[in-house]
């Protein structure tokens, strides 16, 4: 009785066979599955990074720079208004853009770059080298008692190959992103944004048309606004941000306002009046629209490093998918969990944990991370490590960046104050500090209320509120309003 019972309970060799084979079916599915996973995700991480990739690579932030420092707020921006204006103050401006841009072909060559694009720095170069003898010569000839035409006349630069290179490694950017990332896209327009507006573009054929009175000028002026309002309608398309909407809003405030200035400039044209008239008349203020500027490149920098936070996540999940399948295989076999846990955990889960690691370090700020060289392949895991490279790289360069503006703000001698939406001061420079006697640890957060007599905060936010909403800001320049009635630390009333 007993030897039967025993019989009875042994599973048949037959059905053990079955079982192995299901439980090995099960796990090679369960491993094809997973397989599925991880590559679904790699695919996903690879299209998040193109875009950064596309949008924040050296030379394509070099491209942009030189768009920015040749054009709308740039060089040919304080040149021009040298020539019409005499004053030092631009001749200084244009200047130091000139060294910036000198530096910017520099840094450029030293890259891996093609004949073609080292043939379209060598043109922008040459233009910038006769833009710096002009300069030059204008100073000379100001000193000679010369009038802005005849100044004018003697130091006409031929644009066309300057414009041409720029344009050239412009479309070597946009050949090497296929336009799929929203951050490219981003980049795409704000890039035509700069375009539209500087060198070769409004502010250039803008100021050609005061100085020359060519209607070939009015013309390109005109269709430059058009562009620019197709270039803000492309930008409002792409699901922006509120600081994005509002930096756009100053955009269109200034393509209105030049709209104005150029209907000004050719009625006074017509009248025979004088180029120095109509410079006084037409005169825009440019600060907030290139503050704008500055708003739109920094808020694609935050979505760049929000981007790498959900990379992380994305490769945590990968590292717990890849853990919970290390304790389900272990039911099939030490031998079979064994080796595939081992290939796991070498080629796939300690280089993600490390990647994870080191991303959320980078994405707290802490760009002194070593990443391993043996991380670097030619293979799913080698490409977030690439990838993970590139935004080290490029995330020093920014800091780079910000850190020479920043210092370039402390050492200015004029205050500088920055307010958030609600008016709480969030910059307070050294020029600040010596007028109001606050240190900057001292006032950052708090209400700018504390540095205005208390019987004039409503007007002032009054005046504020008056400014964003009116359809013509420039008539209400706030340096105009004459002498402003501040209060220092030690509750004295000031004017400056």
């Amino acid at each position: 009785m007993v030897a039967n019972q025993n019989s009875s309970k042994r599973i048949k060799v037959k059905t053990l066979g079955l079982i192995f084979l299901a439980a090995l079916l099960f796990a090679g599915l369960g491993i094809i599955a997973v397989t599925s996973f991880l590559k679904r995700d790699a695919s996903s991480i690879s299209i998040t990074w193109q875009g950064f990739q596309q949008s924040r690579s050296a030379k394509s932030q070099i491209i942009t720079a030189l768009w920015a420092d040749l054009g709308y707020g740039g060089m040919i921006h304080h040149f021009k208004n040298y020539l019409l204006r005499h004053d030092e103050v631009y001749y200084n401006s244009a200047q130091s853009k000139l060294e910036a841009i000198k530096g910017l072909i520099s840094q450029y060559q030293s890259l891996d770059s093609n004949m073609k694009e080292n043939q379209a720095l060598v043109s922008i170069e040459q233009t910038v080298g006769r833009y710096e003898i002009a300069l030059s010569t204008i100073k000379t000839l100001i000193a000679d008692g010369k009038t802005t035409r005849e100044i004018d006349k003697i130091v006409v630069i031929d644009d066309a190959p300057a414009i041409e290179a720029l344009i050239t490694l412009k479309q070597i950017y946009s050949d090497q992103s296929d336009g799929t990332s929203p951050l490219i896209e981003r980049n795409k327009q704000l890039s035509e944004m700069r375009h539209v507006l500087g060198f070769d573009g409004l502010i250039h054929h803008f100021k050609n048309y005061i100085l020359r009175k060519r209607q070939a000028d009015a013309e390109k002026t005109e269709n430059d606004l058009l562009r620019l309002n197709q270039v803000i309608k492309n930008m409002k398309g792409l699901n922006l941000n509120n600081t994005e909407l509002m930096a756009i809003d100053y955009i269109e405030k200034l393509m209105n306002e030049y709209n104005s200035a150029l209907i000004k400039t050719k009625e006074m044209t017509l009248s025979n009046a004088t180029i120095s008239e109509i410079d006084q008349a037409s005169q825009v203020n440019d600060i907030y629209a290139l503050n704008a500027l500055t708003t739109l490149e920094r808020e694609i920098t935050t979505q760049i490093e929000e981007e790498a936070v959900k990379m992380s996540n994305t490769l945590n999940r990968f590292e717990n998918i890849i853990l919970m399948v290390s304790v389900f295989l272990p039911f099939f076999g030490v031998v079979f969990i064994g080796g595939i846990f081992w290939i796991l955990k070498v080629r796939v889960i300690d280089p993600i944990g490390q990647i994870s690691e080191l991303t959320m370090q980078l994405a707290q700020g802490d760009l002194s991370i070593n990443i391993d060289k043996n991380l670097i392949a030619d293979d799913e895991v080698g490409k977030m490590a690439n990838a993970l490279v590139v935004f080290k790289n490029n995330a020093i360069e920014r800091k780079e960046v910000e850190n020479r503006l920043l210092k370039i703000l402390e050492i200015t001698p004029q205050a500088i104050i920055a307010i958030d939406k609600n008016f709480n001061i969030q910059m307070f420079n050294k020029g600040a500090t010596n007028i109001f006697g606050y240190l900057e640890q001292q006032i950052k957060g708090q209400p700018l209320d504390l540095l205005i007599p208390e019987r004039f905060h409503n007007k002032h936010y009054e005046h504020i509120t008056n400014y964003m909403n009116t359809k013509h800001p420039r008539q209400l320049y706030m340096g105009q309003r004459g002498e402003i009635l501040g209060l220092k630390k030690m509750a004295r009333n000031f004017q400056r």
